[in-house]
């Protein structure tokens, strides 16, 4: 019998079991970190996909309010231009424009509207800046 033979496949077979476990232990540490990771990146995700959608909100919040002043100013030109057209209608093209004419005219083409507040009234001025 050939013991050195057999004291060397002992050994082999030994040094493969211990390999086989190392790469065990490896392949499992290996299988925890990638579910870390992949956790990791999942919620990643989710908070990318949470910013896109307030990205969107802002977004469409920006769209309406530029579509809102761009209104808003639309509105202020014709109404302007309906007031310079009925005071020169009023008027020949040489009159001198003033304020009360313009107020006077505003008021009557926009009946809802209240009496126009005088900005030059130091009551006025003197009440807003103690509120």
């Amino acid at each position: 019998m050939n013991m050195r033979g057999m004291t060397k496949r002992s050994i082999w077979l030994e040094c493969l079991r211990e390999n086989a476990t190392n790469m065990r232990l490896e392949h499992e540490d290996l299988g925890r970190r990638i579910a870390v990771s992949l956790a990791s990146s999942q919620k990643a995700l989710l908070d990318i996909d949470n910013l896109n959608q307030e990205l969107s909100k802002m977004k469409d919040t920006i769209h309406n309010a530029i579509s809102n002043v761009m209104g808003y100013e639309n509105k202020c030109c014709e109404l302007l231009l309906d007031i310079l057209i009925k005071i020169v209608e009023n008027n020949d093209l040489d009159a001198e424009l003033n304020p009360n004419m313009i107020s006077k005219t505003f008021l009557e083409l926009d009946p809802i509207c209240d009496k126009p507040e005088v900005l030059n009234d130091l009551s006025l001025a003197a009440s807003d800046f103690n509120q």
